[in-house]
């Protein structure tokens, strides 16, 4: 600015010495100024492109997405995408009433995450091997958890059907090659307290993707608390400082302190409901609620009936979220496991040629990786064209009988009801069509 100002002035000084200069024609010395003056820069901000706008809102993402290394995947797409991915590195509660499912949600998360991703520890305080066992092979086999127990503790009465019994001996395979390292009161050296269980973990090779704990009121405590919440403080802080150690996610199964207990048929648990208070809530990284409407009503069920089955995943306190987390998952108690209430995300369906020569439907667990049985129709019928009508039913094409039909069947496959007759390769386009 300075610059340009002194040789203006000079331009000034130049022009009023010619204009008093009359041998020289005016238009001349007004034409020659205006050419010199055209030629000095104007000084002043150039125009800007948006580069700094879009730079400023990249800077806006990246602040309010998780960051760090890729987030453990649950195995459940809704709740997955309520998470951004899944679990992070950090100190994570699980909490919700007696009866909603807490253990079982956490032991499909361990059964698909040491499937996918890598060895999981699960340190349970409350339940014996012979009951962890029986849970992951009523969830892989997909299978109620009654019928698993009980050919346990009455084999002489066993009553599973032929395609059951296939499941099983599928789940047995696939969870004796699993690395879920499980530790009970009863296994030598089970750890007692969260350092115990970090230098547990601290000793496996290769080191786990995830720590499970069931569940944080049974863990000890270094020092001793006459206070119950100043204890389960001390636990959160100390699971704090483990993820930091191991850079892994560690979900810890809590029950609901004694004060929501008490109240639990008027509302939703919410934080401060853990055993620990509010204090404990806060030094967690986020904390997870489950709330079955069906078992712990909130509200006049004759009025706003809930739906059967659904499960409320929620949580307004996670650590790297801009906004609350609120999924449902869909609680299937005939096969133990919960599943995605929108996504089709833990199955794929595919025709094979098979050695008879006919073509069947075969069905592959994502999470695990085992292909259940397949279904089989007619003898010499080819079963082809699989498509999915909504999260649990399947139609197909079938030259069974005189002509091509598209039957549809549910999951896990049974026998199949005609749906369109004289028609082939079905495709999805509008539910339930």
């Amino acid at each position: 600015d300075h610059a340009t100002r002194r040789k203006v002035a000079v331009i000034a000084r130049g022009l009023m010495t010619r204009a008093q200069d009359l041998t020289r024609p005016i238009g001349a010395t007004l034409a020659g100024a205006q050419a010199t003056l055209a030629a000095v820069p104007v000084p002043g901000a150039l125009a800007p492109t948006l580069s700094a706008d879009v730079e400023a809102y990249s800077a806006i993402l990246e602040g309010s997405l998780p960051t760090g290394p890729a987030p453990v995947s649950l195995g459940l797409a809704d709740l997955d995408a309520g998470l951004r991915g899944g679990l992070r590195k950090g100190s994570w509660l699980l909490v919700g009433l007696p009866g909603v499912g807490k253990t079982t949600l956490a032991a499909q998360i361990v059964a698909h995450v040491a499937a996918t991703q890598g060895p999981v520890l699960f340190v349970s305080k409350e339940q014996q091997r012979s009951e962890i066992r029986d849970i992951f092979l009523a969830h892989l086999a997909r299978l109620p958890l009654g019928k698993v127990i009980d050919a346990r503790e009455n084999p002489e009465r066993m009553a599973f059907t032929q395609d059951e019994l296939t499941r099983l001996t599928f789940a047995m395979n696939t969870l004796h090659a699993l690395p879920a390292h499980v530790m009970d009161p009863s296994t030598p050296g089970c750890p007692n307290t969260v350092l115990e269980i970090l230098a547990t973990a601290r000793g496996m090779n290769p080191l786990p993707v995830l720590v499970v704990i069931d569940n944080l009121g049974e863990l000890d405590t270094r020092a001793k608390y006459r206070d119950r919440d100043e204890a389960q403080v001390e636990k959160m802080r100390d699971l704090r400082a483990a993820k930091d150690a191991l850079g892994i996610p560690f979900l810890t199964l809590a029950h609901p302190n004694a004060q929501a207990l008490a109240g639990r048929q008027g509302r939703k648990l919410r934080e401060g409901d853990v055993a620990g208070g509010q204090a404990a809530s806060r030094v967690a990284d986020g904390t997870i609620f489950m709330h079955d409407e069906n078992k712990h009503a909130t509200c006049d069920h004759e009025k706003h009936p809930p739906t059967p089955g659904v499960v409320e995943v929620y949580g307004t306190k996670i650590r790297g979220l801009s906004r609350p987390l609120l999924e449902e998952v869909f609680a299937i108690p005939s096969e133990h496991r919960f599943t995605s209430t929108r996504a089709r995300d833990e199955f794929a369906v595919f025709d094979a040629r098979v050695s008879s020569g006919s073509t069947r439907l075969f069905v592959i667990d994502l999470s695990t990786k085992v292909v259940t049985s397949p279904f089989v129709g007619d003898a010499n019928t080819n079963d082809t064209f699989p498509t999915w009508m909504d999260n649990a039913t399947l139609a197909f094409s079938s030259d069974s009988g005189v002509s091509d039909n598209v039957y549809k069947v549910a999951l896990p496959m049974d026998q199949a009801s005609l749906l369109v007759p004289k028609a082939i390769e079905p495709s999805y386009f509008a539910p339930p069509q």
